[in-house]
């Protein structure tokens, strides 16, 4: 019998989506969740890259230790 050594992917899991709601003009709207991941090998300690304000189509994203906020 042999036995091979198999890497098996990390896992993300939570909130992957979210709702806004529109508000009045001027009003600042946002989205917000947040994801963790998890990996089952021994040794493996997946973490996110935290992630500065990057502007998109419609507005913001920026990550910081998986919590996520999205501002249209």
């Amino acid at each position: 019998m042999h036995i091979a050594n198999t890497d098996d992917a990390s896992v993300i899991s939570g909130d992957r989506q979210a709702v806004v709601n529109e508000g009045d003009i001027g009003d600042t709207v946002t989205a917000t969740g947040q994801l963790s991941i998890t990996d089952v090998d021994t040794g493996d300690n997946p973490s996110f890259i935290d992630v500065a304000s990057t502007a998109t189509t419609y507005g913001h994203i920026e990550m910081r230790n998986g919590q996520w906020t999205y501002t249209l």
